[in-house]
Order: C-alpha cells, then sequence, then structure tokens
C-alpha cells in the first residue's frame, strides 16, 4: 500500500512545483500536463482499489478449506503461506484437487522433509480423514503448534500504480517528440513549396497584378485545390494573410505575421520583400522576386541531392547483406561437394 501513497505524494509535489513555476518549460505545455496527470491519478487509484481489494482476502481464519471444483474441471492453485508460532513459514502452490479425485499418494521416504513438506502431507493426511468430496481442508495444528493461514500477497495494484508512473512519464515524452516530428515535416515541407511560391508570384506581378491581388489569386487557387492537393503549410499561412487582410487588418502587418507564422528564414526574407514595396513601390522587387527564386530552387535541389546521398546510405546495409546471402548460396554447396 505504501507504494500507491508514495506515487500521490509525488503528485501532489508535482502540482506544487507547476504552481511555482519550477517545472521544466517543456512539462507545463497544457496538453503534457493533462495527460500526466490523468495517467498517473487513474493508475494509481484504481492500483489502490485493487490492493485494498486483494489485501482485505489474505488472512484466512479457524477450520478453513477451499471448495473442490466439479469433476472433469480440474484442478486449481493456490498460493498460500503458512505461519507456524514457533517462527517457522513458508510459501507454497497448494492444488485443490477437483470433485472425486483421489489425493495423491505420498511415498516414504527416510530423508528429512523440510517444513514446507511436512506442511503439505499434513495436507494430504487431513482430506483423506475428513474424506470430503466437496471441501478440501486446511490443518489448524501441527505437531502441537498452532499454524495461521494467508494468501501470498498479490502485487498486481502495486505493479498497475508502477506502470501507470511509468506511462505518466512516457506519453508527454512520446507526445513531445510527435510534436517535434511533426514540425520537422512542416519545415520540410515549406522548404519545398517555397520555390513554388516565389514563382507564381513573380509571374503574377509581372501580369500586371498588385501584390495584394496576386496574395489573393494565389490563396483562393491553394483553396480550390486544397482537397487534391492536400494541406500545405506555407499556403494555409497565406490563406490566412488573405483573411487577415479582408478583415481590415493591413497589409504590411498582414505580410509580417506571414513571416512570423512560418518562422522560416526565407519565408521571412519574402515578407520583408513584399513590406519593403509597399513602402518603395514595385520598383526593382520584380528582379529581386526573381533571384530569390533562382536561389530557392538551388537550394531545393541542394537538399534533394543531400536526402538522396542519406538514401543511398541507408540502402548499403541490406545490400551487403544481399551480397553475403548470394556469396553463401553459392560457396556452401561448393564447400559440401569438396568434403564430399
Amino acid at each position: 500500500m505504501w507504494i500507491h501513497i508514495l506515487l500521490f505524494a509525488v503528485l501532489f509535489l508535482v502540482i506544487i512545483f507547476q504552481k511555482a513555476g519550477r517545472l521544466p518549460p517543456e512539462f507545463m505545455h497544457l496538453q503534457k500536463k493533462k495527460l500526466f496527470y490523468i495517467v498517473l491519478f487513474a493508475g494509481n487509484f484504481l492500483g489502490g482499489i485493487l490492493t485494498v481489494q486483494q489485501n482485505r482476502d489474505l488472512q484466512l481464519g479457524e477450520d478453513s478449506y477451499f471448495l473442490r471444483p466439479a469433476y472433469g474441471e480440474g484442478y486449481y492453485e493456490e498460493q498460500l503461506e503458512v505461519i507456524a508460532e514457533d517462527g517457522r513459514s513458508s510459501e507454497f502452490s497448494l492444488e485443490i484437487p477437483q470433485q472425486e479425485g483421489e489425493p495423491e499418494a505420498v511415498e516414504e521416504q527416510t530423508e528429512t522433509y523440510d517444513f514446507q513438506e511436512q506442511i503439505q502431507e499434513e495436507i494430504l493426511r487431513l482430506n483423506e480423514e475428513q474424506k470430503d468430496a466437496e471441501k478440501y481442508y486446511l490443518p489448524d495444528t501441527f505437531e502441537g503448534v498452532s499454524l495461521s493461514w494467508k494468501r501470498q500477497k498479490d502485487n498486481s495494484g502495486s505493479f498497475l500504480a508502477l506502470l501507470s508512473l511509468g506511462a505518466a512519464l512516457f506519453l508527454p515524452v512520446a507526445a513531445q517528440q510527435e510534436e517535434r516530428r511533426k514540425e520537422q515535416l512542416r519545415r520540410e515541407q515549406m522548404k519545398r513549396d517555397y520555390p513554388g511560391m516565389v514563382m507564381k508570384l513573380t509571374l503574377f506581378l509581372e501580369a500586371g497584378m498588385s501584390m495584394r491581388r496576386a496574395v489573393q489569386r494565389m490563396a483562393v487557387d491553394y483553396k480550390k485545390k486544397k482537397e487534391v492537393i492536400g494541406e500545405r503549410y506555407a499556403y494555409e499561412e497565406l490563406l490566412q494573410s488573405f483573411y487577415e487582410m479582408d478583415n481590415g487588418i493591413s497589409e504590411g502587418e498582414a505580410y509580417q505575421r506571414f513571416g512570423q507564422r512560418c518562422n522560416e528564414v526565407r519565408y521571412k526574407t519574402l515578407a520583408t520583400l513584399l513590406v519593403q514595396n509597399l513602402k518603395k513601390g514595385n520598383q526593382g522587387l520584380i528582379q529581386m522576386l526573381e533571384q530569390e527564386s533562382v536561389q530557392a530552387w538551388e537550394d531545393r535541389k541542394r537538399r534533394a541531392r543531400v536526402l538522396g546521398e542519406a538514401a543511398a546510405t541507408k540502402l548499403l546495409v541490406p545490400m551487403i547483406l544481399m551480397l553475403l546471402i548470394v556469396i553463401g548460396i553459392l560457396m556452401i554447396p561448393a564447400c559440401l561437394s569438396f568434403y564430399t
């Protein structure tokens, strides 16, 4: 039971430290806190209930017995602990035979039995004397010494509590790793989409559209094709900027927010160019966007080359294994035929 009290104390201390702001920043995330509290409290609470119920039925009274299973159901086992008044004790597994089952005869042995074997023989002797088809009795005394019986302690509740503690510690970490993985995928996707976005923006500006009109056209086109191409994070942020401008936010403020939400160097650079365009006009903007587009495509090619080299490196191990298998297929029969 002490393990449950300890875990509740740990939970209480975590809440206190969290209120005091002394926990790691990663843990302060609302979703992670809820997950930790719920898993630890629920697992420890259920484990405590299980422990209380199990400990309540451990002690067996006088004239104790177990009901025998019906004929054909086979035997079942009870994990027991016997304690004698003289201090001797033993834990063992007792087989409760089925009804109409004959207890196994104890072979005569000349060696000195230990306490457990003596008790088991006493149980067999007692039930041979009782000849009760439905009950299997436990002796109250042995060699003039009183015996007390109880079931062996079941640690399922404590195990459940410790398991909940492990889960409470692991799940927030796993959730954080999943968030990092999603953020990495988001960044990779935005880097891939950047050259195409700049190229489209350049083409619309060269066609004579204003910057706001070009952003609107790109956002609306993405919204129409979203169900087909799937969610693209960069265009989602661009669509959000379009909604902001439509709701009265200034064009420059919307572009700045776009760069901040994307949180990528390239997109921040693009947002800066768009803001400068509002202040200085379109003079030189198209040329700068063309240079930015060329540089972005070169970066994309370079990243693709690096990813291809990494994929080729990962394939080396399976290729080596396949080579070893082929060599084995060729060499083993040749060696066997040579020795025969």
